[in-house]
């Protein structure tokens, strides 16, 4: 099966285990989307190059990071109540004003590092991951590091956590550096660099 590491970097005709879909942060664990990209990404990753490994992502993102991308279907709910009076008509006319003005969401590029050396670099498909999307995955790491909202648009934010699978395996140290750029007008270019270091299983 075709992982979203072979779609951006190309197939190395390994990886027939499945990728975890848990990720458990001191003894918590997560299933939401941003937990199942995360792990599965980490342990891809870690599969196909050995040691410590860097990723670092590029993009711009509209708007400041905030808690509540933690939980977006609530969000969305808010949302859709507050157009349930509106016209259909009149909403949908809105919307189509709104995708002509903004355009496309902008890619995300990703480079990836092996002890110093970058093995791969290229755009994701907008299909699995664009600007709009990233910011959702962008806080979750920000949350599992345990750093405070307000500190979540700083020009620079640091965090680093344990992540842990099921069973004592694919056990990760997470050391990561976000770089938030103000452009104006709530645009911001952001460089997110992830240091991934594989950490010794436990014995079951």
């Amino acid at each position: 099966m075709c992982s979203l590491l072979d779609t951006i970097c190309g197939s190395w005709g390994k990886g027939d285990e499945p990728l975890p879909e848990v990720l458990i942060v001191k003894g918590i664990p997560y299933t939401n989307s941003a937990a199942k990209f995360w792990m599965s990404f980490f342990c891809d990753v870690s599969r196909r190059f050995c040691g410590r490994v860097t990723l670092e992502f590029s993009t711009f993102r509209e708007g400041e990071l905030n808690a509540t991308q933690l939980y977006p279907a609530i969000e969305l709910q808010k949302s859709l109540e507050s157009l349930s009076n509106m016209d259909t008509h009149k909403l949908f006319m809105q919307a189509l004003a709104e995708i002509e003005m903004c355009g496309e969401p902008y890619p995300v590029r990703i480079s990836i590092s092996s002890d110093g050396m970058q093995v791969c670099s290229a755009e994701f498909p907008p299909e699995y991951l664009d600007s709009e999307i990233f910011p959702y995955l962008i806080v979750w790491m920000l949350e599992w590091a345990e750093l405070p909202s307000f500190m979540w648009n700083q020009p620079v934010v640091t965090g680093e956590f344990i992540a842990n699978g099921k069973n004592g395996k694919n056990n990760y140290h997470i050391r990561f550096e976000l770089h938030n750029t103000d452009l104006g007008e709530a645009l911001y270019r952001i460089k997110f660099c992830v240091e991934i270091t594989p950490l010794e299983s436990e014995r079951a």
